[in-house]
């Protein structure tokens, strides 16, 4: 599966696929700064820690 093309606005769709074969399609907003709430709400729905997301970065 792909992120979708399509949109309006300043998002970006991703796509994660997990071990066990599980699709997220996660919708990020772009822009300089970004409210922690929203951040942490997007890190959930990709299936990803706080730390796991810090070791990415």
């Amino acid at each position: 599966m792909e992120a979708p093309d399509r949109g309006k606005g300043s998002h970006r769709a991703f796509v994660k696929k997990d071990e066990d074969g599980r699709v997220r399609l996660v919708i990020v907003p772009q822009g300089k700064d970004m409210p922690k709430g929203t951040l942490f709400a997007i890190l959930e729905q990709a299936g990803l820690s706080r730390e796991e997301f810090l070791r990415l970065l």
